[in-house]
């Protein structure tokens, strides 16, 4: 499989595309982004993410449905809710990320599952950064440990918790 393409532009300069294919790994279920966010939200808190959110960008933004932004108190967290929520997803929803950013650093890592990006944050970036500020339109939809989150996308069932068309 070819990963990336090269043109030159009127220029001659070189322009390389990358190509990314979203294919679940084997096992995989169909799942609605909500479900891989929340899902996400729920392992980053099992792990002591600080004041963990999900926020619907889907409107504000072309590519991405939804924002998972946690912070963590000390920088050997990072690794354990990467690592958390790695392993939830795959287990749960059978897919995995097509990518990480920032994993050498101790302030900001950036997981991308296509419409789901999670942002894991050291306390004193989240604040430098404030994301929340900046997607201030985006509405919260989800806050593992606040029972004033909105839910209007999730539903109960006798089967579980209904979360667009996945079961969790």
């Amino acid at each position: 499989m070819e990963l990336h393409s090269t043109k030159r532009n009127k220029n001659s300069t070189k322009v390389v595309f990358l190509k990314a294919e979203v294919k679940p790994t084997s096992g995989a279920v169909d799942f609605e982004p909500i479900a891989l966010a929340k899902l996400a939200a729920d392992a980053a808190s099992s792990k002591k993410g600080i004041n963990t959110k999900v926020l619907d960008v889907s409107k504000l933004h072309g590519l991405v449905d939804f924002f998972v932004i946690t912070s963590v108190g000390n920088s050997r967290q990072i690794r354990a809710i990467i690592d958390e929520i790695d392993e939830m997803i795959r287990i749960e929803l059978g897919t995995k990320p097509l990518f990480l950013e920032g994993l050498g650093s101790n302030d900001w890592v950036l997981v991308d599952y296509a419409g789901v990006v999670i942002h894991i944050f050291s306390e004193t970036a989240r604040s430098f950064y404030d994301l929340e500020r900046l997607w201030s339109d985006a509405k919260v939809v989800y806050e593992p440990d606040s029972e004033t989150a909105d839910d209007s996308l999730m539903e109960e069932s006798d089967e579980g918790i209904v979360v667009g068309s996945a079961i969790i």
